[in-house]
C-alpha cells in the first residue's frame, strides 16, 4: 500500500502491551524503565497500572512528587500486570535479576527533603466526586520540549473529565499526565492545559504547590479573563458539552501576573489530534474540504469521514477499535499525519 507507506511513522507494537512482574519477587519498576527505555515510546517511559478506576503510572522520581498523580510505590509486586507502550513494532523488553527487589508491601514513598525538592505543580481537577490531576515541575537540567523519562504521557481510560497539559515547545500531540520544565526563564514559559470533557459541566481546579522563591502559580481562563494564584484559592468553571483539547486554559509563574494571554491557543502549524474514549478529536483550522482517512497498522482504510467544522471535529471509531491506528489530515495539498492509540 503506497499511500500507508508514505504515511508510515513510528508506532507501538500494536497498541499498548501488557506485560507483568515474571519474578516471584517484586520488581524495580525504575530500572526496568531505564533497562528498557529505547524499546519505549519516547513521550511514555512509564509503566502503568490500572488501579480499578483509572491508569497509575511508575516513571523516574521527581523529588518532592513521588506517587502524587502516580502509582505509590517504586515497584512491582510478584505476577503483577502492567501496561507499555512499545517505540516501534517487534522491539523486545528485557527482565534482569537486577531488577528483583524485596518488598513484601506498596508502601507509600516519602517527600524529598524541601531543600531537594523540585518546585512544581500538581493541579487538581474536580468534577463531581471524580478527581484528576496532571503535574507540572522545574528543574535547571530539563528543556521546554520533550524530556524522556520525566515528561510522562497520560493514559486515559476515558472518565468524564480528564486534565492534561501540552507541551510548551514543540506541541508533539500527546497529553501529558506529568511535565518539566527548565528553571532558567521560568516565568516565560506558559503552558497549555487540557481538559476533555463529553458531557461538560462544573468543574473545580485546585493545587498543591512548591514555589519557585516568592512567585505564585497563576491559572488563566480565557474564556471568563479570569486569573486565580491557584497557590491560595480555587477556580470553578462550567465546561460546555464536548469540551476537548487546550486553548482556554493555561498556568504560568510569576510574582505579580496581570495577564498571560500572549500565547498562541494553537501550534503555530498544522493541527492537534488525539483519542479520547472511543473518539479522534481533530483541533485546529481546516478549510471546508477536509478529510480525516484513519488506517489500522496493516496499512487497511478503516474509515473516511468529512471535516465540517473548521475548528473542532470529532471522528467516532467503529467498536472494538483498540490498538494503535493512523490518522491522516487531508485538507487540500497539505496533509498531516498522527499516531493515536485506543484501549
Amino acid at each position: 500500500n503506497t499511500s500507508y507507506l508514505l504515511i508510515r511513522d513510528t508506532w507501538g507494537g500494536g497498541g499498548w502491551n501488557l506485560l507483568g512482574n515474571p519474578f516471584t519477587s517484586a520488581m524495580n519498576a525504575s530500572i526496568f524503565i531505564s533497562t528498557n527505555a529505547p524499546s519505549l515510546d519516547a513521550s511514555y517511559q512509564a509503566v502503568y497500572i490500572y488501579d480499578g478506576s483509572v491508569f497509575r503510572y511508575i516513571a523516574s522520581d521527581l523529588p518532592g512528587y513521588e506517587g502524587d498523580g502516580s502509582f505509590p510505590s517504586s515497584s512491582v509486586q510478584a505476577g503483577q500486570g502492567f501496561f507499555v507502550l512499545a517505540n516501534f513494532d517487534s522491539v523486545q523488553f528485557s527482565f534482569t535479576s537486577e531488577m528483583q527487589t524485596h518488598n513484601t508491601t506498596v508502601p507509600m514513598t516519602k517527600s524529598a527533603a524541601t531543600s531537594n525538592a523540585w518546585p512544581g505543580i500538581k493541579l487538581i481537577l474536580n468534577y463531581g466526586d471524580k478527581v484528576t490531576s496532571t503535574l507540572v515541575a522545574f528543574n535547571e537540567k530539563m528543556t521546554s520540549g520533550l524530556d524522556p523519562g520525566y515528561d510522562v504521557g497520560s493514559f486515559s481510560t476515558g472518565a468524564d473529565a480528564t486534565v492534561y497539559t501540552s507541551l510548551v515547545l514543540g506541541d508533539n500531540g500527546v497529553n501529558f499526565a506529568r511535565q518539566v520544565l527548565p528553571l532558567a526563564d521560568y516565568d516565560r514559559n506558559i503552558i497549555p492545559v487540557g481538559i476533555d470533557s463529553e458531557n461538560g459541566g462544573e468543574v473545580t481546579f485546585s493545587a498543591f504547590t512548591i514555589p519557585i522563591e516568592n512567585n505564585k502559580f497563576w491559572l488563566e481562563d480565557r474564556l471568563t479573563g479570569t486569573l486565580t494564584d491557584l497557590g491560595t484559592g480555587t477556580y470553578t468553571a462550567s465546561l460546555p458539552a464536548k469540551t476537548y483539547g487546550t486553548g482556554r486554559f493555561f498556568l504560568k509563574v510569576s510574582n505579580a501576573i496581570t495577564g498571560i494571554s500572549d500565547q498562541s491557543e494553537e501550534p503555530a502549524a498544522g493541527v492537534r489530534v488525539w483519542s479520547s474514549k472511543n473518539r479522534v478529536i481533530i483541533k485546529g483550522t481546516v478549510g471546508t474540504k477536509a478529510v480525516c482517512e484513519i488506517y489500522d497498522m496493516q496499512g487497511r482504510k478503516i474509515l473516511e469521514a468529512g471535516l465540517p467544522d473548521g475548528a473542532l471535529n470529532t471522528v467516532t471509531m467503529p467498536a472494538g477499535s483498540n490498538g494503535v491506528y493512523l490518522v491522516r489530515i487531508v485538507d487540500g495539498s497539505k496533509t498531516q499525519t498522527q499516531k493515536v492509540v485506543f484501549l
